[in-house]
């Protein structure tokens, strides 16, 4: 599988690099934005992320943020009973719906 570069890093490592570990209100409201961007587009294509994190949070080199997403462990989005459905909570997992 080839990525795409990203040349900025993890998002969690640049939070570490500030002063206080905090951004200002405008680029906290440009990242979030970013994400809310991401996350949007993966529900369109009925892929639900539950391991949203800075470390899963990629910087390109124009400063936009992407999330690095396994693929590969997707899985398909079915009615599961109450004990799958318990299990498939314990565990982040990228949850995609199988045509």
């Amino acid at each position: 599988m080839v990525l795409e570069l990203c040349l900025g890093g993890e998002l969690f490592a640049y939070l570490a690099r500030q002063p206080r570990h905090c951004v200002s209100p405008s680029s906290a409201q440009f990242y979030a934005a970013c994400v809310i961007s991401a996350i949007e587009h993966m529900h369109s294509k009925d892929i639900c992320y539950r391991d949203m994190k800075p470390e899963n949070m990629l910087i390109d080199d124009r400063g936009f943020v992407k999330v690095r997403a396994p693929l590969r462990d997707a899985l398909p989005v079915a009615p599961v009973d109450a004990k799958q459905q318990a299990c498939l909570l314990l565990v982040p997992r990228v949850v995609a719906t199988v045509d």
